[in-house]
């Protein structure tokens, strides 16, 4: 049913970007032959349009990054249990990934600081959001030897919330800096969304997904060893009924009727609905090389993530019956340091001394117990 709204609806529209949009490091480590239950918890952001934590808590104090138009956060619980070659694992996972350009950063943070927009300019702006609460379990099996070996674990999950939203603006303002222009939009939903709808239950906001993780290591020679884990590399998560809605804004709504009087169009059309709606996580890959001389280990870990890449290189030496191991992205100039022992699996990445600041940040906490 159509519905009148104003043009400064562009502003609830761009609050979406206070969501970071921002995979799990993952353990390519071989299971033993032994019964083993581990606990571990993951954390993976990036962001190249404000620090993360500003984008968290939707601060927009400072200015956007000049070239501002992604970021990414995803986030994984789980509990394991492994014997032999199996491993049962409960889980719990959010995703998020936010699209978007310069101009509509730009634009947002003036509206945030209640900031007028320069007279006479025109922008394009556009916005994509991706994001997925689940819980589920996944079950995983290996194959192979000390040489060579694939584990492939398939996962099963419920949907909390979701959430695929898209809005493309050509605005302009005029002398006093009002905007004009047109909005267009689309948006899936369980809960929070573009115009405000509440649920008089009129809409579903559970439902199903399935994925696949491929994880392969090969010991190459007695020095090299190679790992490849692809997260993601099938996925698909279900809402039926999904709360939608899509919409046109114009202000270019005047027009001459065939009585040759000027009428109107609403400012606003669109329509509000349940749907079927299914969305697929992106695929998240990484390849890791260590190379194995004298007292130490150098290392090169290559990740393709949201559509970014992350190249960190360092090195790994031993200390005691523990290894440490520094790194340095070799773009972006993050540190990470890792801790690995008989128990633990910690790893620490971030730009910033202050993680708030943080433009990327990974925080990755594992212990496992050997029965």
């Amino acid at each position: 049913m159509p519905k009148r709204i104003t043009l400064p609806c562009l502003t609830v529209c761009l609050v979406l970007s206070s969501t970071v949009a921002a995979s799990n490091f993952i353990n390519t480590q071989p299971l033993s032959k032994s019964h083993q239950i581990e606990i571990n918890f993951s954390s993976n952001s990036y962001s190249n349009i404000l620090p993360v934590g500003h984008l968290i808590n939707d601060s927009w104090r400072q200015q956007p990054q000049h070239n501002a138009n992604s970021g990414f956060t995803q986030n994984s619980f789980s509990l394991s249990y492994q014997k032999d070659r199996w491993q049962l694992a409960v889980n719990k996972r959010v995703d998020y990934f936010i699209e978007s350009n310069a101009a509509t950063a730009a634009v947002y943070y003036l509206d945030q600081n209640e900031q007028t927009l320069a007279p006479n300019q025109t922008y394009d702006l556009m916005l994509e959001l991706l994001s997925l609460q689940s819980s589920g379990f996944s079950l995983g099996y290996l194959w192979g030897n000390q040489q060579l070996s694939t584990k492939v674990t398939m996962g099963l999950w419920s949907v909390d919330s979701m959430r695929d939203s898209y809005i493309a603006a050509n605005l302009a303002t005029d002398n006093s800096s009002e905007l004009n222009g047109e909005l267009n939009f689309f948006d899936h939903y369980t809960d929070t969304n573009i115009l405000k709808r509440p649920n008089n239950n009129s809409w579903d906001t559970g439902g199903w997904g399935l994925n696949l993780d491929l994880d392969i290591q090969w010991q190459a020679t007695e020095q090299l060893q190679l790992k490849l884990a692809i997260n993601d590399l099938f996925s698909r998560f279900m809402i039926n009924n999904l709360g939608y809605s899509q919409g046109k804004a114009s202000t270019n709504n005047a027009y001459i009727n065939s009585e040759g009087y000027q009428s109107f169009l609403p400012l606003f059309r669109g329509l509000e609905i349940a749907k079927n709606h299914h969305i697929r996580l992106p695929v998240t890959t990484h390849l890791n090389a260590v190379y194995q001389a004298d007292q130490l280990s150098y290392l090169l870990n290559v990740t393709r993530q949201a559509q970014h890449n992350f190249v960190d290189l360092g090195v790994r030496f031993t200390l005691g019956s523990a290894q440490l191991a520094l790194l340095l992205d070799s773009q972006r100039f993050a540190p990470t340091i890792e801790f690995r022992s008989d128990n633990w699996d910690l790893r620490l990445t971030s730009d910033r001394l202050d993680a708030y600041q943080a433009f990327q940040f990974k925080l990755n906490i594992g212990y496992r117990w050997q029965l």
